[in-house]
C-alpha cells in the first residue's frame, strides 16, 4: 500500500539511508507535498520523543498532535473523511505504536545496574560524638577521626582510626564507621571485612545495620548473590520495606 511505501521512505531517510539522488529526490517529495511533509514532521517528534525515554515529552507530543487534529477538523464527519486518508491512518498506526511505546517505558523501565542501584540505597550514616572510657588523648583522636568522615574527607578519617591507639579501644564503633570509609574510598573488600566484623562480634547496636551496608558493599562489587543472600538474613522491621524493594530490584538486573 501506498502509505506504507510511504512510511517505510520516511523511515529511511530519518535513519540515514537515503543520500546522493535519493536524498535529493526526497526532499523534492517533501517541497511539493504537504501531506508527505507533515508526515515527516510528526514521525520526526514522535521518533525523538520516544528514543529520550522522556515520557512527559511523548505525552507532550501526543498532546500537540491531539490538538492539532481537532483545529483542523471541526465536525465529526470532516474527521472521519480525515481519518480516510492514507497518511492520516499511518499517522494513526504510529500514534498507537508510540502510545504502546511510553506505557512500556513507564511500567517497565530499563533494569538499573548493580552500581546504580548501590547509589540509590546508599546513605553514609551520621556518627554521634565519642564519649566513652578512654583516656582523652585516644578519645581525640577518635573525634578527629569522625570529624573528618562527617565531612567526606574518608581518607583522613581512616588515617586516624587505622591509629594504634584508636585500634586499641577496640570499639565495635569504631569499626563499623571505619568500614564505611572504606567503602567511601572504594576499597570495598576492606570495607566487607569490617562489616563482618562488627557482626561476628555479636550483642551489639550496629549489627542489623552492618548486614543491611555488607549486603549494598556486595551490590557495589557486582556480587549479586551475596548480596541477595545477605538481605534475606535481615530481620528488622526498620530495613523490611527497603530489603524487600531492593531484593525485587537486584532481580530485574540481567546476569553478565
Amino acid at each position: 500500500m501506498q502509505q506504507e511505501r510511504d512510511m517505510e521512505y520516511i523511515n529511511q531517510y530519518l535513519t540515514g539511508e537515503l543520500g546522493g539522488k535519493d536524498l535529493d529526490i526526497f526532499q523534492k517529495r517533501v517541497d511539493e507535498d504537504a501531506a508527505f511533509a507533515q508526515e515527516l514532521a510528526l514521525q520526526k517528534k514522535l521518533r525523538e520523543a520516544i528514543t529520550s525515554h522522556d515520557t512527559q515529552r511523548l505525552d507532550q507530543v501526543l498532546r500537540e498532535i491531539g490538538q492539532d487534529w481537532d483545529k483542523r477538523n471541526s465536525s465529526r464527519i470532516q474527521r472521519l473523511h480525515w481519518f480516510r486518508t492514507p497518511y492520516k491512518i499511518a499517522a494513526i498506526i504510529t500514534l498507537l505504536i508510540a502510545v504502546g511505546a511510553l506505557m512500556y517505558i513507564t511500567k517497565y523501565p530499563s533494569p538499573p545496574s548493580s552500581q546504580e542501584l548501590f547509589h540509590t540505597y546508599y546513605k553514609p550514616p551520621v556518627p554521634s560524638r565519642s564519649r566513652g572510657q578512654g583516656r582523652m588523648n585516644d578519645l581525640t583522636l577518635s573525634n578527629r577521626a569522625f570529624d573528618h568522615y562527617a565531612n567526606g574527607e574518608y581518607t583522613r578519617a581512616l588515617g586516624y582510626f587505622k591509629d594504634p591507639a584508636v585500634l586499641a579501644m577496640g570499639s565495635v564503633k569504631m569499626t563499623f564507621y571505619t568500614a564505611h570509609s572504606y567503602l567511601n574510598v572504594q576499597e570495598v573488600e576492606k570495607a566487607i571485612q569490617h562489616f563482618k566484623e562488627v557482626i561476628e562480634h555479636g550483642d551489639n547496636v550496629y549489627i542489623v545495620e552492618s548486614k543491611w551496608y555488607l549486603s549494598l558493599s556486595y551490590l557495589k562489587q557486582g556480587d549479586l548473590t551475596n548480596a541477595k543472600e545477605q538481605l534475606r538474613q535481615i530481620r528488622s522491621s526498620k530495613y523490611k520495606t527497603e530489603m524487600e524493594e531492593l531484593l525485587k530490584e537486584i532481580n530485574r538486573i540481567r546476569p553478565m
